[in-house]
């Protein structure tokens, strides 16, 4: 068989020109820093790449699921840490009310308003938001004020019972919230021994 002149010509062109094409595809994965530029240049490998980026997206979300509960939970400790000095200074105050008797009028006037202080401040403390705006002791209404005061001495939750939680993992959740009735409403009386009577 003879060949042509021309047939070696374009017999080389054309693996000149294939060279080149592996040589520019080369270049590209080196330049994006990936085998496969496309789902077509290997159809299972770009299956098990999705399923990869799918659960690392899961992973992250989880992490920042598992900040938040920490934020939130770090916050509701700092909250009843709180509640519970404030909770201390009114039985300070109440145990000296009881100690200074009848007499006292002035020193009772400014008992009474400190212990008035200190209920403005408790609710305060039952009405905490967080960074995002929600209330801690809400249940799910987290975005509906717990407590009401009508000024009077009453006292109106408005919340729900609900714990709000958090999926941190893909078996595990954690709850960020509790009802303010719960917290601050439904109190045992007395230490579970005794009880005392109003």
């Amino acid at each position: 068989m003879r060949i042509s002149t021309s047939f070696f010509y374009s017999q080389g062109l054309k693996n000149m020109l294939e060279q080149q094409s592996k040589l520019l595809r080369v270049q590209d994965q080196l330049g994006h820093g990936v085998k496969n530029l496309s789902p077509s240049d290997d159809p299972s490998a770009a299956a098990r790449v999705l399923g990869l980026n799918q659960s690392i997206t899961k992973i992250e979300q989880y992490d920042e699921n598992a900040i938040y509960a920490k934020q939130r939970l770090e916050l509701e400790e700092s909250t009843l840490d709180s509640v519970s000095l404030v909770l201390q200074r009114v039985r300070e105050l109440t145990v000296q009310v009881g100690n200074i008797g009848t007499g006292d009028l002035q020193t009772r006037t400014a008992i009474a308003a400190e212990i008035k202080e200190r209920i403005d401040e408790l609710l305060d403390l039952a009405n905490t938001r967080d960074v995002n705006g929600d209330y801690l002791f809400s249940g799910f209404k987290s975005r509906t004020q717990p407590f009401f005061t009508d000024g009077s001495g009453s006292y109106t939750y408005n919340g729900d019972q609900g714990q709000m939680e958090v999926k941190i993992g893909n078996t595990r959740q954690v709850t960020v919230s509790d009802s303010g009735a719960d917290v601050f409403q439904r109190i045992r009386t007395g230490n579970g021994t005794f009880s005392v009577d109003s």
